[in-house]
């Protein structure tokens, strides 16, 4: 069993991210030179553009909630039934 923190592990997600980020952004600056081949034209493509969700009412958000919660419990209940 290892142990790290919340911190760190986060810090060595961002910096995962950032090299796969680095590399990805690499790979589409040099196609075609030193070595690397030019992709396919059909995966040159613009990124889509980020679509907002539409907005959540609290009210909605705390109906999910519930459900969830009384979810939980028939599983928990369900769980201690059946282990003794």
């Amino acid at each position: 069993m290892v142990n790290v923190s919340v911190p760190d592990l986060q810090e060595m997600q961002n910096n995962f991210q950032a090299r796969i980020e680095s590399g990805m952004e690499t790979l589409r600056t040099a196609q075609g030179h030193n070595g690397l081949p030019n992709a396919p034209q059909d995966a040159i493509s613009m990124p889509r553009p980020v679509v907002a969700a539409d907005p959540i009412s609290p009210t909605a958000v705390d109906a999910a909630l519930d459900q969830q919660r009384t979810q939980a419990n028939q599983t928990e209940a369900q769980t201690i039934a059946t282990s003794f």
